[in-house]
């Protein structure tokens, strides 16, 4: 693992966010069809247990919205659904998604600085992260400040984290790469790319994320946060700072514990038993079955982790 400032993870991710908020998530499957239906169910059972009350949703992250075009739909006009990221770029994408839903709860869009979350104690409902933990520099004192805020009785929602145990399985683990490089053997090359030994050559996607790794460049050393340039591969590492090794439910789970409180994890899924090539390729029959029986031999070994705690 890459090690850096906090500071400088935070800013790297929020110019990066800045710079792509348009196009991120909007077109790909994983998004806008492999993901809802895994949200949707926990969120039927979430709201099945949880009093009807005058709620407040925080969601950490938040990105395009995805969230809350899932939970909103489960909440009243008393509720309210809160909207947090670092990215100026990425809220006015959120606001632009959601505004025109004719959701019933209030919609509220808030930017922070990516430290200390800016809430009174006990004062949050439900809190949610998707696709969000991985990017965090210290992750640890940040699950303590979801604590600190979260009301009890009150969920702390994790979605579309890697999980560590993927990588531990070495029957799935050993599958997938053979996989990969049977359905992208062109993937090498890409590797390469990332590392500065091969050029991009004509690709207009490559070009494009070479001149946002310019900008961020640019940035990082203007500010002093660098002394010098980073290439795309160590960009995204940082990027993705904690994508590389996963989580384990478990270890999260000693976090928001270790002051006291009392947190149990109440829903966990595990999914994408063969990662990548199960979210690209899932409508061939082959990999589609092979993911499923995969998923029913180890139910807690796969790719990605959806998990809610409950503070009590």
């Amino acid at each position: 693992m890459i090690e850096y400032s906090d500071k400088l993870v935070i800013r790297t991710n929020e110019l990066y966010f800045n710079l792509v908020g348009e196009d991120y998530g909007d077109s790909t499957d994983e998004i806008l069809i492999l993901e809802p239906p895994k949200w949707k169910a926990m969120a039927k059972k979430l709201f099945t247990i949880m009093p009807v009350k005058n709620r407040i949703v925080l969601d950490i992250g938040s990105g395009n919205g995805f969230v809350a075009t899932v939970l909103c739909p489960h909440l009243t006009g008393k509720d309210e659904f809160i909207c947090l990221d670092v990215s100026s770029k990425m809220l006015d994408q959120c606001k632009l998604n959601l505004d025109s839903r004719g959701f019933n709860c209030k919609l509220v869009y808030k930017q922070y600085d990516g430290m200390l979350l800016p809430f009174e104690n006990e004062s949050v409902d439900i809190i949610t992260l998707n696709s969000v933990l991985h990017h965090i520099f210290n992750h640890d004192v940040f699950l303590k400040e979801a604590v600190r805020i979260l009301k009890k009785d009150g969920y702390l929602i994790i979605g579309h984290e890697a999980n560590s145990k993927f990588y531990k399985n070495k029957i799935i683990w050993t599958l997938y790469r053979i996989l990969y490089l049977l359905f992208h053997p062109l993937s090498v090359k890409d590797v390469l790319r990332r590392h500065g030994f091969v050029k991009n050559g004509n690709n207009s996607i490559s070009e494009k994320y070479d001149k946002v790794t310019d900008k961020i460049n640019d940035v990082l050393l203007s500010e002093g946060l660098i002394s010098e340039r980073l290439s795309g591969f160590k960009i995204n590492k940082i990027i993705e700072y904690h994508s590389i090794n996963g989580f384990d439910v478990n270890e999260i789970n000693k976090y928001l514990n270790t002051g006291g409180d009392n947190f149990q994890p109440m829903y966990f899924k595990t999914y994408n038993h063969l990662y990548w090539i199960f979210m690209e390729h899932y409508r061939n029959p082959l990999i589609f079955g092979l993911d499923k029986i995969l998923g029913y031999l180890f139910p807690k070994d796969g790719k990605t982790m959806l998990v809610a705690f409950r503070k009590s």
